[in-house]
């Protein structure tokens, strides 16, 4: 009973770290995501000349909603894997 079982540890072991991975890209990342899309989308500091602002760069706004978009697509589907489960993550391959 008491017998080492090198295969249950290895099993639990690629659990555990499956569960710190997406804990880290859902807990920290996604927000990063969005501080990294706010930043972008707020350029600094306007530039002036009179009365006229100058606009801002249509590549970071590009980004900033790229990364806006990013953010809702990796909640939807956090949502879609709680209310389905696994035959969700069967589908698109994930395990």
């Amino acid at each position: 009973m008491n017998q080492f079982n090198a295969d249950y540890f290895l099993g639990v072991g690629k659990a555990v770290i499956t569960v710190l991975i997406v804990g880290v890209i859902f807990g920290a990342g996604l927000p990063a995501l969005f501080a990294a899309g706010l930043t972008s989308l707020y350029g600094g500091e306007p530039e002036t000349a009179g009365t006229v602002a100058a606009t801002k760069n249509p590549a970071r706004v590009a980004l900033a909603w790229l990364a806006f978009a990013a953010v809702l697509a990796l909640i939807a589907f956090g949502i879609a894997v709680i209310v389905f489960g696994k035959p969700l993550l069967h589908a698109v391959g994930l395990v």
